[in-house]
């Protein structure tokens, strides 16, 4: 758990208001909008920071937008665990909201989910000397992304002989779930699809051959055709391991 602050707009200094009590605003005082967060591919070892952003804007018409903080979290879950809770602070009554998690492999892999947004915030009420103290709110917006180990093919060649073309490479994902920190063949049997696309590079790729990973990540696909494509090998991952495709080339 970390504190940090988001700093949206300067005010100058604070000035002293009475505190007379305020109505709480409607629900959703504190509105939160296009929560994102990009999916992570882990190709490296060690912690990192899981980056994320939403748009807010304050819903409460009383307040002086001058005078105006609050404190926001959200928590990071994976399936019902709760891994991380971020803390920030926001100076101004609209704005971008950016900030981070603090991820470790330990933790785990697949997808996690940011929810649990709440805080509550303080500011003086427009055309008067009274003080809104710390009025809580909660937001129901969510958002779902993905931490993965990544995945790479190298190595990738292909040859013809007559109409057959033979594409090879060695198929490989970063391990990171038990601390190896190291590239590691793809298991055995581990499927890989052969793909083609029209020689000009326009146009979807197509599978033309689905075989599955050797020992050691060795991959070895063959397709007889008398046209020229382009081709490449993928492979879609799984829930704890990114998807991986070659480069194209052309045969």
């Amino acid at each position: 758990m970390r504190n940090r602050v988001l700093v949206a707009a300067g005010t100058g200094a604070v000035i002293a208001f009475s505190s007379a009590p305020a109505a709480i605003a409607a629900d959703y005082p504190v509105d939160v909008s296009n929560l994102k967060a990009a999916n992570v591919s882990v190709t490296s070892g060690g912690c990192t920071n899981v980056y994320f952003n939403a748009k807010y804007a304050v819903r409460d018409s009383r307040v002086d937008p001058q005078y105006f903080f609050a404190s926001i979290q959200a928590d990071l879950w994976l399936g019902n665990k709760n891994v991380d809770t971020d803390y920030d602070m926001l100076q101004s009554v609209s704005g971008t909201w950016s900030s981070s998690f603090f991820w470790c492999p330990y933790m785990g892999f697949g997808t996690f989910k940011i929810s649990g947004i709440h805080g509550s915030y303080s500011a003086a009420i427009k055309n008067s000397y009274q003080w809104i103290n710390d009025a809580p709110f909660s937001v129901p917006d969510t958002t779902t992304f993905t931490i993965k180990q990544g995945s790479r093919f190298t190595s990738a060649k292909i040859r013809k002989s007559g109409k057959t073309r033979t594409m090879t490479a060695n198929a490989s994902y970063f391990k990171a779930s038990d601390w190896t920190n190291a590239w590691t063949p793809l298991a055995k049997g581990t499927k890989v699809a052969l793909q083609r696309q029209a020689a000009n590079g326009k146009g979807a790729w197509t599978t033309v051959k689905t075989v599955a990973v050797g020992k050691n990540g060795a991959v070895s696909a063959s397709y007889a055709t008398s046209a020229t494509y382009r081709y490449r090998l993928s492979s879609a991952g799984n829930s704890v391991i990114s998807a991986a495709v070659t480069g194209s080339l052309l045969k």
